[in-house]
């Protein structure tokens, strides 16, 4: 076999700069635009929540949706409701020792009346241009209250039905003066101070009576 002479060895090509380029290319990391969660959406949406919260403390701060003026209106209206069912009942009740401790609960609320009467104004709120719906709703409420009593009284165990209502009434009176107060002027939160302790003494002693 004849000797063939080898083929000559090509140079070594340089570098294929279209291919350098295409490796820098996908090498490189994508830019991303701003999506949902960017800076500027998670500062407005922080934002947003912030109101939210805000408004919602404001809510329950005023009392449950209420108004000051509207809580307070309503707090006249109980009292006054209260009053008159106390003194619906007065002679029905048998045990000598509730009925001086309704004595006197007639009295307290009769004395809360008429400085409520003298300060309310004094806060913008007139007792007798209150809302007819409050008024209605208000009364709605305290004739269950007396529906309950009489069937009570008819059935002979009207003490201490009356006992444990007005224990539990009083307790509801209180708990809208402590709203009230958060937000109240200096002599009405004054008022309130005053007044809330008096009550709890005479919740204390509706709650302990025992019907003998």
């Amino acid at each position: 076999m004849d000797n063939q002479p080898a083929a000559p060895v090509q140079p070594l090509s340089p570098a294929d700069p279209s291919g350098a380029a295409y490796l820098d290319q996908i090498a490189a990391k994508p830019k991303t635009k701003g999506g949902l969660f960017s800076g500027k959406m998670l500062v407005l949406l922080g934002a947003l929540l912030a109101v939210v919260v805000v408004a919602i403390a404001a809510i329950a701060f005023s009392g449950g949706g209420k108004t000051p003026k509207t809580n307070s209106e309503t707090l006249y209206l109980r009292i006054t409701n209260l009053q008159k069912t106390a003194a619906k009942f007065h002679k029905s009740l048998k045990n000598n020792s509730l009925r001086a401790t309704n004595t006197t609960f007639q009295t307290q609320l009769t004395s809360i009346l008429q400085e409520l009467g003298t300060q309310l104004p004094k806060d913008g709120i007139k007792p007798d241009k209150i809302e007819k719906k409050l008024k209605t709703d208000e009364q709605a409420r305290i004739d269950k209250i007396n529906d309950t009593l009489e069937d009570a009284r008819l059935n002979v165990r009207l003490d201490r039905s009356y006992a444990i209502e007005m224990s539990y009434q009083i307790e509801l009176v209180i708990s809208l003066m402590q709203k009230i107060e958060r937000t109240a002027k200096k002599d009405y939160k004054s008022l309130l101070e005053n007044t809330i302790p008096k009550l709890e003494s005479m919740g204390g002693q509706f709650s302990k009576f025992a019907d003998d």
